[in-house]
Parts: structure tokens; sequence; C-alpha cells
């Protein structure tokens, strides 16, 4: 399957689609919150921040595209065209 730019990954709000800032990434951190979510399991840290639309601080909307690419957070490096999940949303 090749990506066709959807940007849905960053458009879209899903608990799968929040993306955790771990310590070795290189993401500015004003792009970035502090969280503390306690659902089935407790998670603590930085958070991208999203836009009011929901979208992801770092896409830009007009260029389909991601502001940040190349210090992306590496949950973002990880969804890949070929994860499910993206399958689902391109469908």
């Amino acid at each position: 399957m090749d990506c066709r730019g959807c940007g849905k990954c960053c458009i879209l709000s899903h608990p799968y689609l929040d993306v955790k800032v771990v310590k070795d990434d290189e993401t500015p951190g004003e792009l970035t919150e502090y969280r503390e979510w306690f659902g089935d399991a407790a998670e603590v840290g930085f958070w991208m921040r999203r836009k009011k639309n929901g979208e992801c601080i770092a896409f830009d909307s007009a260029k389909r595209e991601c502001k940040i690419y190349s210090v992306r957070p590496e949950e973002c490096r990880a969804f890949t065209q070929a994860h499910p999940l993206c399958k689902e949303l391109c469908q």
C-alpha cells in the first residue's frame, strides 16, 4: 500500500493517534503538552498538542505535510502505511 498523503493520521483525533513524546525525541518542546491520563493504564508525560480542530499542531493542512518531519516523534516514525490503523483510516 502506498501512502496517499491523506494526513488522516495527523488530522483525526483517535486514542491511538495521540502521540506521546519520549525522552530521546528531538521534538520542539513548545509543540508538546504535559498530561496525566489514568485510563486502563497510567500515562504521564509529554504529548504532541492538537489544534482546536483536532489536527496535530505540527501538521500543515495547506501542504498536507508535517512541519517537523525530520524531528517528528518516534511514535510518528513507527506509524507507517503498513500499520493496520493506517489501512483502516485510508479506506
